[in-house]
Formats: structure tokens, sequence, C-alpha cells
């Protein structure tokens, strides 16, 4: 603590030679001349004074004839007079070291543990909202308070764990555990089919299958009827429950004109850095925009270090954007079924079901002057939906 004291405030360090140390050292104990660390050097005794001292101590040693050499000055003051004439350097310099003395009270950086179904950013944004970010002041941080308030308001949170080790906020969660889905069984259900389709199974959990692997079935029919015929032929009804899975299609067109606009790269970039110092945002550029009218944008954002370790409070976010143009050119067929086949590729990836099967055709349509692919997928998928019945208009009747 004294060192960084010293350091800041400035510090001189004294030699004198080896026949005049024992004199000086009594002459400075005696005017009560503060000092520290006197040692053996090569040729002398070697000592350091702070800069409110140094002249009291030239003073005493003139007067007494005992010349001292000054080895160096160390400390803040010294490096400000020797880049007096950098005003920038010296100002901006003053204000990190504010900056840093500031931000030992302040959260630099808070980190989650303990979630695995609850994104991170969703848990810091409730903190946020309970007074924990990035900038907030530890001395006036109400800790149980925020836990609670936190608690009150994240159903998907069932504990919380708020520690504060220096600059850094150390956040445990433990998630509340989902109970399994409520079985309803109340109420008179069907299961319906959502839409046309050839059954591959059926899997009745409750009710009576109306259909076998097999049957096509139109979209409304009644797959699992709640309805069932007992051994003294007597009707029961139930919520009925079940999957029923059928093979279904879709159906995809893509045209790639003969003239074909593509993306092409200028190799023009502009670049956009905004600080988050302590939670608080300063941008760096005086339009948000860059001055290409078409660009593509990639964000990278880190934390920045310093030498090589720091983790400092400080986080840089830089845009930088690749400008483009549009370009027309004429593609030959084998060109366009590429990019027919990326377009029906993206298209199956997106299927609601699993994939069976699929055929294309191809053609070239000179009429609309373009290649044309058109697909057919077959899916499978679980075309079950639960119905509720109105039996206003009574029972009705079971197939034998």
């Amino acid at each position: 603590m004294y060192k960084f004291i010293h350091r800041i405030f400035g510090f001189y360090v004294l030699q004198v030679a080896e026949a005049d140390a024992v004199r000086l050292l009594n002459l400075l104990t005696e005017k009560r001349l503060l000092f520290w660390r006197p040692e053996h050097c090569e040729g002398g005794l070697r000592l350091r004074c702070s800069l409110f001292t140094m002249e009291w101590i030239r003073l005493a040693a003139a007067h007494a004839e005992i010349p001292l050499t000054v080895e160096r000055a160390v400390g803040v003051p010294f490096i400000v007079y020797k880049y007096r004439h950098r005003l920038g350097l010296v100002l901006g310099s003053f204000i990190g070291l504010i900056i840093i003395v500031m931000s030992s009270f302040v959260v630099w950086e808070i980190e989650v543990t303990g979630n695995t179904n609850v994104e991170t950013a969703r848990i810091l944004q409730a903190l946020d909202e309970h007074a924990l970010r990035v900038g907030t002041f530890i001395p006036t941080f109400n800790v149980r308070k925020a836990e609670l308030d936190f608690i009150l308001s994240f159903d998907e949170i069932s504990s919380i764990s708020i520690n504060i080790k220096g600059n850094y906020a150390y956040v445990d969660i433990i998630e509340r555990r989902t109970p399994p889905p409520f079985d309803d069984t109340s109420g008179i259900y069907d299961v319906v089919a959502s839409e046309d389709g050839v059954i591959t199974s059926v899997e009745a959990i409750r009710g009576s299958p109306m259909f076998k692997a097999g049957d096509v079935v139109l979209k409304g029919e009644t797959l699992i009827s709640a309805f069932s015929t007992g051994i003294y032929e007597t009707i029961r009804a139930c919520h009925a429950k079940g999957s029923v899975y059928a093979l279904v299609y879709r159906n995809f067109t893509v045209q790639i004109p003969f003239d074909y606009t593509e993306r092409v790269a200028t190799g023009r970039t502009e670049s956009k850095t905004e600080l988050s110092v302590l939670g608080q945002d300063f941008t760096l550029y005086l339009d948000e925009k860059p001055s290409f009218e078409a660009y593509d944008a990639q964000v990278d954002e880190h934390n920045v270090i310093l030498f090589g370790f720091l983790k400092l409070p400080v986080q840089k976010r830089t845009v930088v954007y690749s400008e483009y143009t549009r370009q027309v050119r004429r593609i030959d067929e084998e060109e366009a079924l590429g990019y027919a086949t990326l377009a029906m590729d993206n298209w199956l990836s997106a299927l609601d079901g699993t994939l069976q099967s699929v055929e294309y055709t191809w053609k070239r349509d000179d009429e609309r002057e373009a290649y044309v692919l058109t697909a057919e997928a077959r899916i499978e998928k679980n075309i079950a939906v639960e119905k509720e019945l109105d039996l206003s208009d009574g029972i009705p009747e079971l197939d034998g």
C-alpha cells in the first residue's frame, strides 16, 4: 500500500558516498527528516525520500557539506513533467487512473452458473431489472433484496445466491423442476386427423382406434373414438388420447430466371466501434449507418484485456460493414439446377416431419424465361389432434 502511495505522489532515490553515509543518516535522524530503505550499493549508500522532504534533505546535506546524488526520480508527478508538452496523454492517463480507482467500487462482470434450461441472457436481463448489472455500485447494493425480488419474478428459478467478490458478482441458481405434464382425463374428446394421409401406425392410449396401418384418412375424420362398447353392450365414453402417424405430402416449386441476379462483393469495408464502460455505452462514430447502399454486417464483441490477463469492465463492440452490388448475368441450366437444388434442400430441412422420400422434375420454361424445379416430398408425421365432443345431439352411433 505504501509503495503505491509513494508512486502516486513521487519519490527520489538518492546516493551518498560511503565516507559520508553515517554522517548523513545521523543528520536526517537528528532533524527528523523522513527517508526509507537505506541500502548499501556500489560506491556508497542508497536511500529514498518523498517529493515533499527532498528539498529539506538537500538543504541539510548542503549545510553539512555532504554531497548528494539524485539517482532517479520515480512517480506520477515526474511522468507528468516529462510529458508536460503532451497534455492529451497526461489528461488521458489521469482520467484513466480516476476510472480505475472509481471502478474498484462497482461490478465489473457477472458470472452465472447452475442454469441448464434457462438462457443466461434471460437471467442477466432479470438481474438488471433488480439492480444488479455491470456498473452497479457495490456499497449500496442490497444483495438479499435483489435475491428475493428475483425469485418472486422468475418462476423458472427456485433458488438464487449472489456473492460479490472484489469486482465480480457470482450468481449461482437452481432451476425449478418442471412437474410431469398433467394428464387431463376430464371431458369427452375424439382424436381426429389434422390433415389427409395414409396411416402408418396407430398408438391408442385411451379410446377405440377407428383405422389401421395402410388406411387412407381425410382431414377431420375420427382416428380414435371416445366411445367404446363393453361386453354387455354398454357404451363407455372417455377422453381419447393417442398418436397416429401417417404419410402426408408436401409440394414445392422454385423458379431460377435465365438472367440471374447475384451479389458481388466490392471489397470496400467500414468499421464502427462502440465501447461499453461499466454498463455505459460510448459510440466512437457519428453516423450509425455506413455510406454503402447494400452491405453485410459482421459483429465482433469482446472484453478489453489489459497486459494479456487483466479483464477490464470495458466491452468493445465492432461492426464491420462489407459492401456488395447486385449484378445480373446469364446462367446455364447446370448452374441454375445448383441454385434450385440448394433452395429445395433448405425447404426440406424445414419440413414438420420425418422425410421418407422426395421426387422432383426439372424443366426449362421459355415463356417465363426461367428454369423451374417442382418437388413433392413424402413425410411421416403425427396427424392426431384432440377434439372435444358436443353431446347435445346425443351419442353418435358406433361401428360394429
